[in-house]
């Protein structure tokens, strides 16, 4: 009977080996939390977690390059858009200016306007008072003959004078 054991004990280690090895070949796998006790011992022996875990500490590495990328990329875009603000603030600064200096501008024109209509109006009735004079100079010339009629032409003469002298400084002034 020993030798029945024997042959026995003998097939019993062999069939365990066997399940061993087919345990192993069937828990091919990088992580050793899938395959079991075996299969992570698979997966270290044969240095399949160790490049599953390069490549997901590459891929991490890549990850944290591509945000730090779009953090400064974001940065950027945020310093443009201050500096943009700013622009956008003077240039609406200056355009209320603008607007301001035109409206004055505007304004003076109107008084400017109101001021030669006045000018209009006072020059023709200046122009007006001339005429008058001109016509009473011309009746006095031709009513006195004597000393105080002639009296009465230069004090004329001398008011017709001094409306035309008025004129001109009105015109210039104008």
């Amino acid at each position: 009977m020993t030798q029945k054991r024997l042959i026995s004990s003998r097939l019993a280690t062999a069939l365990i080996i066997s399940g061993v090895v087919t345990s192993l070949a069937g828990c091919n796998t990088t992580n050793p939390n899938q395959g079991g006790f075996l299969g992570g011992v698979a997966g270290l022996a044969s240095g399949n977690y160790a490049q599953g875990t390069e490549k997901k500490r590459v891929a991490l590495q890549n990850e944290r390059d591509k945000k730090l990328a779009l953090e400064r990329k974001a940065s950027r875009v945020t310093q443009e858009s201050a500096a943009l603000s700013k622009e956008l603030a003077e240039t609406e600064a200056r355009f209320q200016a603008i607007e301001r200096d035109l409206a004055k501008l505007n304004s003076n024109l109107a008084s400017a306007n109101a001021g030669t209509e006045s000018a209009r109006r006072r020059l023709a009735e200046l122009e007006k008072q001339s005429a008058v004079l001109s016509d009473d100079i011309d009746r006095e010339r031709l009513t006195f003959s004597n000393d105080a009629g002639s009296q009465k032409v230069k004090d004329l003469e001398r008011r017709k004078m001094e409306l035309e002298e008025q004129i001109e400084l009105f015109l210039l002034q104008s």
